[in-house]
């Protein structure tokens, strides 16, 4: 009887490919992401088209195929003019997590149009993960809470928490971790971290190398445990394991209906901020999501059949280098910064007689401008002025532009644009310039329009799908009208995205 054929070796990388990546072609490695690579459509100039990049709107665009602008999830979280308080992306009027702010359907919303029986199910480490990809009615979706390490979903999806759940979290819990290491996987080849750029700070008076403790001076499980390991890669394991068990549940493939399940593991976003994408921690966190996602295909093969089914791997957002390791041009915002942005507020008060401009972050209080007789675009103009002049500022848009419509020659702006709302955006858009981290304090971040926050992976496997390099741009709001011309799934008009050539290899390739 002849075993299970191997997959084919890795083509070379890409042009462009990041040397640090190589090893992913390895020949040795036969995990997710080099089969991935192997047997999947790979587009390496892959980007975020909108000009703030963060987790729930690049969650929501990927689900869509519209921009922020479309899809009405600007940010992670909003400042409500009219209420006067903080909206967070998915919770809604009543305190439930739910995609009531979701202004558009998704991919999963169209193939339960298409496909009356198809399951829609999500899970993820973060809320705003799990509830953008599910859409606007899945059958379920799950994400980690941080302060329990358990597995969490609201009555907007489920009466109650599901029995058969909590009996898996006493079994598969990430309390079953208390008293481990978080300890680095090997590289493979022989190859060497400090080789390929990935290497402790070595002025860092907090590091503590791995293998590392998780958790605090307390003997007892519990919050401060359950904290520490939300920043580590067992994370993306539960993830991977409740996945597992969600294909059992939901008996997903199981009959000639197309089903959706909809993943996202955040550990390298949560490692990421915290050590920066060239640390160890962030290199482990690769090599252990590589080999979950080789564990998922091994499944998925085993259960429905190898070519059977659609893959698709993207990202929310990149993220900067940490600046005290990549060393110029980057550099952190500082007090220079903090202090020129805070006398502006000074500044238009000593103009107008009254204080109090911002209600939150670049969002003037209406209370204010109707004080000062000032219409909100006059108090743009003035104050966008004001912020440009501020060193680490290379442009200030502010909402009146964007709303008119940026010219079409200008990308910075129009990126802009894409992810702008008129009654959930601020009335200033900072573009910080390059190099310039905008957080203040240990870590990185992103949410700029430089490509290093812009620029993600996309791949996609399976069936119509032909594996090669697809070079040029490409937007991410592409990856949800190319599923669904694969599936045969109609969707709506007005998406800005369009179908990729999966189908066909470019010329020459």
């Amino acid at each position: 009887m002849a075993g299970r054929r191997r997959p084919p070796l890795p083509r070379p990388p890409p042009r462009g490919t990041d040397p640090r990546w190589r090893c992913w072609w390895s020949p040795t490695l036969r995990h997710g992401l080099a089969r991935l690579l192997a047997e999947g459509a790979v587009f390496p100039e892959a980007r975020h088209a909108h000009g703030r990049p963060e987790t729930a709107p690049g969650h929501a665009t990927l689900a869509t195929g519209r921009h922020p602008s479309g899809h009405g999830i600007v940010e992670n979280a909003w400042w409500d003019r009219a209420k006067g308080r903080e909206i967070y992306s998915v919770r809604d009027d009543g305190g439930q997590t739910s995609p009531r702010h979701l202004l558009a359907d998704t991919l999963a919303d169209w193939l339960q149009r298409a496909e009356p029986g198809a399951v829609v199910v999500s899970a993820a480490g973060k809320d705003r993960s799990a509830v953008l990809l599910g859409g606007l009615a899945p059958d379920a979706a799950f994400w980690l809470d941080e302060k329990s390490g358990r597995f969490r979903t609201s009555r907007h999806y489920l009466p109650a928490e599901p029995a058969w759940l909590a009996a898996w979290e006493r079994e598969h819990g990430l309390a079953r971790r208390f008293g481990e290491t978080w300890e680095a996987l090997p590289l493979p080849d022989g190859l060497e971290a400090a080789a390929l750029g990935f290497a402790p700070l070595a002025a860092d008076p907090y590091a503590r190398p791995l293998p590392r403790a998780v958790g605090g001076l307390d003997p007892s499980v519990g919050e401060g445990f359950f904290t520490a390991a939300y920043r580590t890669p067992w994370i993306d394991e539960q993830v991977a394991g409740l996945a597992l068990e969600l294909l059992d549940r939901y008996s997903l493939g199981a009959d000639g209906v197309p089903d959706l399940l909809a993943l996202s593991f955040s550990a390298l976003d949560i490692v990421g901020h915290e050590h920066g994408p060239e640390s160890p921690e962030s290199l482990d966190v690769v090599l252990r999501l590589d080999r979950l996602l080789g564990t998922l295909l091994d499944e998925l093969d085993r259960r429905l059949g190898r070519g059977r089914y659609l893959v698709a791997l993207s990202a929310d957002h990149g993220t900067a280098p940490l600046p005290e390791r990549a060393g110029p041009p980057f550099r952190r915002a500082g007090n220079d910064e903090v202090l020129c942005l805070q006398r502006v507020e000074r500044e238009l008060a000593r103009r107008h007689g009254h204080a109090g401009w911002f209600a939150d972050g670049f969002t003037f209080e209406p209370r204010t401008l109707a004080a000062a007789g000032l219409p909100a675009a006059a108090a743009g103009r003035e104050a966008a002025v004001l912020v440009s002049a501020c060193p680490g500022v290379a442009r200030v848009l502010t909402a009146e532009e964007l709303a008119r419509g940026p010219a079409a020659d200008d990308e910075l702006a129009l990126a802009f644009a894409r992810s702008f709302h008129p009654e959930r955006s601020p009335d200033l858009f900072v573009h910080w310039a390059a190099g310039v981290v905008p957080r203040v304090g240990r870590g990185t971040t992103h949410a700029t329009a430089w490509p290093h926050d812009t620029r993600v992976p996309l791949i996609l496997a399976g069936p119509g799908v032909l594996p090669g390099p697809r070079p040029g741009r490409v937007a991410t709001v592409d990856l949800a009208p190319t599923l669904a011309r694969l599936l045969g799934v109609p969707v709506p008009d007005g998406l800005d995205g369009r179908p990729l050539p999966v189908g066909e290899l470019p010329a020459g390739g």
